[in-house]
């Protein structure tokens, strides 16, 4: 389900609030350029990226101001046809952030912040000793929209902190670069949480092969997934969230068929699995549930989860996804799979899914609907 927005019918500001907080994160642009009365400015912009190589370019987009005046580094650029990109890191990032005030241009951002500086290899604006990276630029191109001036700068120099390019390899050393970006609004963000997508991959491989032994499912897997997607229908006709549950022992018995009642019972913790869990222990045995399987006609949350395993169930099959049951319900989200919550459970518990997938998304479908 979406909301479609027409921009033509938007006003400037109106598509500016939403394209700045959507576009994210973005890096950070601290220039430097010079003015005709030779003072120094320093001001951030977030629009701001690399375009390409050869030649190699970067992208600046400056906004005009309303009273029809230029702001002091889209003048001092047009002047002089030149600047300095700076890549803001973490210990930077306040007075970065404060060469953001309106000034007056006689006054430089770099003193009324307490930046250093240092003279530039190739161009006349001074580099800031404190930015981990610098790009020395010349004036490219220039595009004016009835907005901004955009203008592409083509690096001439480049000026990083000592150890953090190897020049043998020309590579980076990134754990030790961590710079700052601009999320939406007034929020900036960090970037020392990373993941490598190959390594994340392989990892997430290795969990669904220490967690889905036996992916191969028999009939009495077939039947009791049937009798908790049958639940969830009458669950869904109830009026209750649309989730069933089933309790089969070591045997292949099957020992409890329950469904969600969260609406009915005016409780918000009453999860098909969780129910089943509280009637098993009022109807069972003590060790009934110990060594046995539960089937879930939607993989179980982190509360479930947890419940199965001190319930001392030893296998959870699952119809319908967690990413499955967001796509087609929405709302509210816990996102963790139950896959992490149980990698390293001692006892371990086998998770394993999707079984009869289809056949729980039809019944998702009908609660969306």
């Amino acid at each position: 389900m979406t909301t479609e927005i027409d921009f033509s019918k938007l006003n400037a500001y109106q598509r500016y609030k939403l394209m700045a907080s959507l576009i994210v994160p973005r890096p950070i642009a601290l220039v430097t350029s010079l003015g005709a009365n030779g003072v120094v400015n320093a001001a951030p912009f977030s629009m701001f990226n690399m375009i390409g190589e050869d030649p190699p370019i970067l992208m600046l987009s400056v906004n005009k101001l309303s009273d029809g005046h230029l702001k002091d580094t889209a003048a001092n650029i047009l002047l002089n046809k030149e600047f300095i990109v700076h890549m803001t890191d973490e210990p930077m990032a306040k007075k970065m952030h404060a060469c953001g005030e309106s000034l007056p241009n006689t006054v430089s951002e770099l003193e009324h912040v307490g930046f250093l500086s240092t003279p530039a290899n190739s161009v006349t604006p001074p580099r800031i000793v404190e930015a981990p990276v610098a790009f020395e630029c010349v004036l490219h191109e220039t595009l004016e929209t009835q907005s901004r001036y955009v203008f592409i700068g083509r690096v001439i120099w480049l000026s990083v902190k000592k150890g953090l390019i190897d020049t043998e390899k020309w590579h980076v050393n990134l754990k030790d670069y961590k710079p700052i970006a601009r999320f939406g609004a007034s929020y900036y963000i960090k970037t020392n949480e990373r993941f490598d997508m190959k390594k994340t991959i392989q990892i997430a491989s290795t969990t669904q092969l220490t967690h889905c032994k036996h992916m191969s499912f028999n009939e009495i897997d077939t039947n009791a997934m049937h009798l908790a997607i049958q639940a969830s229908q009458q669950a869904l006709e109830n009026g209750d969230m649309p989730f069933g549950a089933t309790l089969v022992s070591k045997s292949g018995e099957v020992l409890i068929v329950d469904k969600n009642t969260q609406n009915s019972q005016k409780d918000c913790t009453a999860h098909a699995e969780l129910v089943l869990i509280r009637n098993a222990q009022k109807k069972l045995p003590h060790d009934a549930m110990k060594g046995a399987s539960i089937y879930a006609s939607g993989e179980p949350c982190a509360m479930c989860t947890g419940a199965i395993f001190w319930a001392g169930i030893e296998r959870i099959v699952y119809a319908a996804s967690q990413d499955d049951i967001l796509q087609f319900l929405g709302g509210d989200s816990l996102p963790i799979r139950s896959f992490d919550i149980l990698s390293d459970s001692c006892p371990k518990v086998i998770v394993e899914g999707p079984l009869m997938r289809q056949a729980a998304v039809n019944v998702l479908q009908q609660f969306k609907t």
